[in-house]
Formats: C-alpha cells, sequence, structure tokens
C-alpha cells in the first residue's frame, strides 16, 4: 500500500479544520499534522514568557512572536513526523503561508528543499465566498481578524499562487476546492483519492 501525503491550505475559515475532521470518519490509517498546533507548542516549550500563549494570541500576533528559528525548527520536526508517518499512514499536512497583519500579509512558503523532503502526492487548497469567511469569523474568531471583501479575495488569491507555485516546483495534480456551502463534497473526494493507491499522476 503507498499512502498519501496531502498538503492543505486556504486561507482562515476556509474549513480546513473541519475537512480533516470528516476525513479522520472516512480514511484509515490518517495521520493529521496541524502546522500551527506544531508551532504552538514549540514556542511553549522554547520560550518560557510564553508558556501560556493560546492559538487565538498566535493568530493575532504572529509575525511579533515568530522567529525565523522557530520555524526552521518546526520545519525540521515536521519533516521527520512525516517520513515517519508516511510509512503506515496517509498523511495531511494542514499549513498556510499567508497571513493577515497590522501591516497587511505576509508569506512565509516552505523551501523547494523543505518540499522535497515532505515529498507531497496531492496538494489541496480550500476557499470560501467573501461573505462567508465573514460570517464564519464573526462567529467564531478563534482570533482571526475580521476582512473586508477585498482582504477576503485578496488572501485567497495569495494563498492560491503559493499552492500552485507548490503544484509547478514539485509537477504535482492540485486540487481547489469551493467549500462556501460546506466541505462535504471535498471531503468526500479527497477521502475517494485517499482511499486509493498511490496513481502515477500524483506520485
Amino acid at each position: 500500500m503507498a499512502f498519501h501525503v496531502v498538503y492543505l491550505t486556504g486561507p482562515p475559515a476556509s474549513g480546513k479544520t473541519t475537512l480533516c475532521g470528516r476525513l479522520k470518519d472516512k480514511v484509515n490509517p490518517l495521520a493529521i499534522y496541524h502546522y500551527s498546533a506544531l508551532l504552538l507548542d514549540h514556542v511553549r516549550s522554547s520560550h518560557s514568557e510564553f508558556i501560556n500563549l493560546s492559538e487565538d494570541d498566535l493568530r493575532k500576533r504572529s509575525a511579533a512572536l515568530i522567529t525565523s528559528e522557530d520555524v526552521a525548527a518546526v520545519d525540521k520536526r515536521l519533516i521527520e513526523m512525516v517520513q515517519h508517518s508516511r510509512t503506515e499512514a496517509h498523511v495531511i499536512i494542514d499549513s498556510h503561508a499567508v497571513t493577515k497583519e497590522s501591516y497587511g500579509y505576509r508569506i512565509t512558503p516552505f523551501a523547494i528543499p523543505l518540499l522535497q523532503a515532505l515529498q507531497p502526492t496531492l496538494i489541496v487548497m480550500l476557499y470560501a465566498e467573501a461573505h462567508e469567511i465573514d460570517r464564519r469569523i464573526s462567529r467564531s474568531s478563534g482570533g482571526r481578524p475580521l476582512v473586508s471583501k477585498f482582504e477576503a479575495d485578496f488572501h485567497i488569491a495569495l494563498q492560491a499562487q503559493v499552492a500552485v507555485s507548490y503544484g509547478l516546483q514539485l509537477g504535482l495534480p492540485i486540487y481547489v476546492y469551493d467549500s462556501t456551502d460546506s466541505v462535504d463534497q471535498a471531503s468526500e473526494n479527497l477521502a475517494s483519492k485517499l482511499n486509493g493507491r498511490v496513481s502515477r499522476e500524483s506520485a
């Protein structure tokens, strides 16, 4: 059995966490790594002043809190975990290179050597229409700032450019799912890919 490694991305409130939860019920074995959670664990354990840092705090102040050294350490750990897990389960890497900051946006993409070490087999991106992004953030912000329609659309465009660049660099297919109504179709489609063998198209 060959296992997939999925790079999953999308702007805030696009449904990535919900999608991962749905896939847990549809795909087995499955390992999921949320980059933000790994980063939070690292910062808490490495910097005593951040021992009580929450994920909401991290979202609000990411640029002010996270150093390039923190990112490098988490990248190294991620590679080790994925290389181990992919031998016994499908793997999903939930990450987004684009973050909304007070001054605009920050893009911190994976370097090409890191992408090559992770060896993803599929690139998946979620997006939702601006009005739905606004509704989700208003209902439960989780430290995510409210954004205008332009900002929501621009964030999606920036994140899509990163995803496409990854696909071009690695020669991989890219699946972009509309999650405006729900993640049901995305979860069914992706589950069918994961429950099959790695194809020549995506290997």
